[in-house]
C-alpha cells in the first residue's frame, strides 16, 4: 500500500472527498477571478483508531472554503 497523499485522497469515500475538494477549488478560483480578492481551501482529515481492530484507522475528511465576495455597490 502506498502512503502518497494523493492516493489516500482518491480512496477516501471512494474518491468522493477528492471530487468534493476539486469542485470547491473550482468555485474558489472562479470567485477569486471575479473579485480580484484571495480565497482559501482547507482540507482536514481526522484520523481515528478503530475500536475493534488496532491495525485499522478511520479517515473523516472535511473540506472548508473561504470564498471572496464582491462588495455591494
Amino acid at each position: 500500500m502506498t502512503n502518497a497523499l494523493t492516493h489516500v485522497l482518491s480512496q477516501i469515500r471512494g474518491g468522493l472527498a477528492l471530487a468534493d475538494a476539486g469542485r470547491k477549488m473550482r468555485e474558489i478560483v472562479k470567485a477569486v477571478k471575479a473579485t480580484g480578492k484571495k480565497g482559501s481551501i482547507t482540507l482536514t482529515i481526522d484520523i481515528e483508531p478503530d475500536k475493534n481492530d488496532e491495525t485499522v484507522v478511520t479517515l473523516q475528511p472535511k473540506v472548508k472554503i473561504s470564498k471572496p465576495s464582491k462588495p455591494f455597490p
